[in-house]
């Protein structure tokens, strides 16, 4: 009963099943597939789409070394990248062969050591689930040990120095008993 008016019973069903219709609507429309909302949805479902293909979306890191001449032994290459893991590849020839993978991990950087005599190239690329970056822009090493003629110079010069140094010890060490 409304403000005294008798309304039937078929009426009130009636008017509760436009209300919840209308609840309804109001719900779908807030969570409804984007396809159904026009234009602006379905490039949200295109751009959805291209983010899932793979290489998509994932920018080529950029790698770098410490060092384009390595005579020390060692260098450290360091890249940047966006996701969690990436995969460092190692070339002695950019253009032959498939690449030898040298990291697969987190890391933002490694040490690289006991390499010959010889240039390196290295690459890296993203990895997420699934789908993989295009690969870096190359970095190339060079590795050029000292001469061995060099490092025999270097260890007889600190031999001398060191039977020098024992020398003036023990003169010093008898001088003063």
């Amino acid at each position: 009963m409304i403000h005294g008016i008798v309304r039937p019973r078929s009426d009130i069903l009636n008017s509760n099943i436009l209300n919840n219709s209308r609840r309804r609507s109001a719900v779908f429309d807030r969570y409804s597939p984007a396809s159904q909302r026009g234009p602006a949805g379905q490039a949200l479902i295109a751009l959805m789409f291209l983010a899932s293909a793979p290489g998509a979306l994932l920018a080529a890191p950029h790698i770098e070394t410490d060092t384009a001449v390595a005579t020390a032994g060692y260098y450290v290459l360091r890249w940047s990248a966006a996701t969690t893991d990436v995969e460092v590849a190692e070339f002695t020839n950019l253009g032959a062969g498939d690449p030898g993978i040298i990291y697969k991990g987190p890391d933002r950087a490694t040490l690289i050591s006991g390499q010959p005599d010889g240039t390196r190239i290295y690459r890296v690329r993203e990895i997420g689930t699934g789908k993989s970056s295009a690969w870096s822009e190359p970095v190339s090493v060079t590795v050029a040990h000292h001469p061995l003629s060099r490092a025999l110079t270097f260890f007889g010069i600190g031999a001398v120095v060191f039977l020098a140094t024992l020398t003036l010890i023990v003169r010093g060490a008898r001088r003063s008993a």
